[in-house]
């Protein structure tokens, strides 16, 4: 990890065409030993793919035809990594390194967020607009986006009977019955 609470990720295999736009909008191959932040956005072309490897030892591998961008990369004052990353487009491939279980590590997209409880996992977004996860080893929990509720407090969320609802039964009210969920899980 680098400087207190920024710890980077870093290329370690990089094949084909692949940049990194960085959060201050400068650009650069993902050439191997190139270093991401939180802000940072790997897309890859055709027949490309890049492996990354974070502080704490986990990587993931970002297939042809990605964007994925690095909305959290930290570490608090406990030892704990938080790593947030959302698949624009395209398909990643995680294998997830816990030391503890107050690490946290997620894959976000427009339908849903796995959070992984366990160590490998793809999530495609490369057919539709729905998320396809797969779980190859461990345990990933999926849950529909709501996002009226991302970035509230359980504090705040407690004070709201109509947001508590939402936040226990992850729907809106009465559409929660036989809604599409915007993603499938398919294990092995």
């Amino acid at each position: 990890a680098t400087k207190g609470n920024s710890p980077s990720a870093v290329v370690v295999f990089s094949v084909g065409e692949a940049k990194i736009l960085h959060a201050d909008l400068t650009e650069e191959k993902a050439a191997l030993g190139a270093s991401l932040k939180t802000g940072d956005k790997v897309s890859t072309k055709q027949k490309s793919k890049v492996d990354i490897q974070f502080a704490d030892g986990s990587a993931i591998r970002i297939s042809e035809n990605s964007v994925i961008d690095f909305d959290a990369l930290s570490i608090n004052s406990h030892g704990n990594s938080d790593t947030r990353l959302a698949l624009v487009s395209g398909k990643v491939f995680a294998k997830v390194n816990k030391a503890s279980k107050e690490d946290q590590f997620s894959v976000v997209t427009p339908t849903a967020i796995a959070g992984v409880r366990g160590t490998s996992f793809i999530v495609d977004r490369s057919k539709s607009d729905k998320a396809v996860v797969k779980v190859l080893d461990g345990t990933v929990a999926v849950a529909p986006r709501v996002v009226v509720l991302e970035g509230l407090s359980d504090e705040e969320i407690a004070k709201d009977e109509d947001l508590k609802k939402i936040q226990q039964t992850g729907c809106f009210f009465r559409d929660c019955f036989g809604k599409k969920t915007g993603f499938r899980i398919k294990s092995g």
